[in-house]
């Protein structure tokens, strides 16, 4: 199963009727808090449409943060994100790729490691196969400058695995890649005032 196979589920489920009769969710998209204040009865949050500026006020009695490692929640409820995130000085680059490597079955999954680096390949039943690529890097920072697919190709330049040449040949051409630094948060807790409470997050 893919992250798209969940968020689809999800949107199923959500949408009005939702096969359920149900009146469905409320969806806003570019939307963004700002301010968050809790007395632990209730949680003002101003929120801010990011596509044209304008702030509002509202009042929730629970807000949850799920949105992503380096969650806006969270910073707002607890502080920034380097108090809180313990880098494992590693990268990852996940994709899908347009066809299976040469000389595997459509299913078939592989992995080609090296100390420090790794290249999957993940086969699918109803779908083209899924890419991951992992390695170590001291400075996290510098891998986020340059071209993404040249940095990899330099990463991975001793491995001449068919398979991995394959996965760096489709790189430049996804449209839909995840490419960041892999992390752990550390919390003493997870909720705060009894009305904030960003949600559990590990790797990347």
């Amino acid at each position: 199963m893919v992250r798209g196979d969940v968020e689809a589920a999800l949107w199923q489920r959500i949408r009005p009727d939702g096969g359920s009769g149900e009146s469905g969710v409320e969806v806003r998209f570019s939307t963004a808090p700002v301010e968050i204040v809790g007395d632990g009865t209730v949680v003002e949050v101003e929120l801010e449409d990011v596509s044209t500026g304008r702030r509002s006020r509202e009042s929730f009695d629970l807000v949850v943060g799920a949105d992503g490692l380096r969650s806006t929640v969270r910073s707002l409820a607890f502080g920034p994100h380097e108090r809180f995130m313990t880098t494992w000085n590693a990268m990852i680059c996940a994709f899908s790729l347009p066809g299976q490597a040469p000389s595997f079955g459509a299913q078939d999954s592989l992995v080609s490691a090296r100390s420090g680096g790794a290249v999957w390949v993940f086969g699918l039943a109803d779908r083209a196969p899924t890419a991951l690529l992992t390695y170590c890097a001291k400075d996290v920072g510098a891998q986020f400058t340059g071209d993404r697919t040249e940095r990899l190709r330099d990463v991975f330049a001793d491995m001449d695995h068919p398979a991995v040449r394959h996965v760096l040949d489709a790189l430049p051409t996804t449209t839909d890649c995840l490419f960041d630094s892999v992390h752990q948060v550390k919390m003493d807790r997870w909720s705060t005032g009894g009305s904030c409470s960003p949600a559990t997050r590990r790797g990347a």
